[in-house]
């Protein structure tokens, strides 16, 4: 969720509990103002004068309350339907890390082209997945119960989707492009999914998805987003977890040698 959009939802909750209307009015009447003092003669000079010094007057008093600054938990959690586009997400990126159990979703339709126009054409562009182990039939299998059939309305089975994700990653491995696709297999799903758009720069992005026990649908998962200027200490532990994730998560090559 960007800037913009995050200030339209605080508005929105803001006039849903009555908060903050004086200035949300304030801003209104001195927007009005302005438009209306590139009109000769629209204003008279006292009226916004009067306008500016309301103004004022407000900010200092807001700036010297000792009142509980509301922070909205909306504006960090959300639904799949906050992440927008994945093209939007990594324009001009250079890393892209994902655990997903199958990452079925977010390698699907366009998603694989955009990857490799936005990431992989760039010399040390690289992506980074670690899917669900297909031959750990008994985490495949926890996880079918917990995901596919825990949700009202099933649209996937587990493993078909590994499947088809292994043979799409295997694909992208293979085309000419200066950055580098890696892949790794865990043997257990912990609980979420994981997306970290540059989760080394300044200004990078992760977004963790929580399972949950049960939901109406895959979209309908609790998304929680993070920067570094959100939280430098949580933005630092989900970086950190998909690092040993990796760490320990089986590379195909040697996992292929020990079938």
């Amino acid at each position: 969720m960007n800037s913009f959009q995050r200030f339209m939802r605080r508005v929105r909750e803001d006039f849903k509990a009555r908060r903050n209307l004086d200035v949300y009015t304030v801003s209104a009447v001195s927007a009005l103002l302005v438009i209306l003092a590139l009109i000769p003669d629209a204003v008279s000079p006292s009226l916004i004068t009067a306008v500016m010094l309301a103004a004022l007057s407000l900010l200092v008093l807001n700036l010297s309350s000792d009142g509980p600054q509301i922070v909205a938990l909306d504006d960090y959690l959300n639904d799949r339907s906050a992440f927008g586009p994945l093209s939007e997400r990594i324009k001009g990126a250079h890393k892209l890390w994902i655990y997903a159990p199958s990452a079925a979703n977010i390698l699907r339709s366009d998603n694989g082209e955009a990857i490799r126009r936005e990431i992989l054409s760039h010399p040390g562009g690289e992506v980074r997945i670690v899917i669900q182990d297909p031959h750990n039939t008994e985490g495949v299998d926890i996880l079918t119960r917990q995901l596919d059939k825990g949700v009202d309305f099933q649209m996937q089975h587990m493993s078909d989707e590994l499947t088809r994700t292994i043979q799409q990653l295997q694909l992208m491995q293979s085309w000419p492009t200066p950055g580098s696709v890696e892949y790794r297999l865990l043997d257990y799903g912990p609980g979420f999914s994981l997306v970290a758009v540059d989760p080394d720069s300044k200004n990078g992005q992760i977004i963790v998805e929580f399972h949950g026990y049960h939901n109406e649908s895959t979209d309908k998962r609790m998304n929680l987003e993070l920067t570094r200027d959100s939280s430098d200490r949580w933005y630092a532990y989900w970086m950190g977890q998909f690092q040993v994730m990796w760490d320990r998560a089986t590379a195909p090559a040697l996992d292929h040698s020990q079938e």
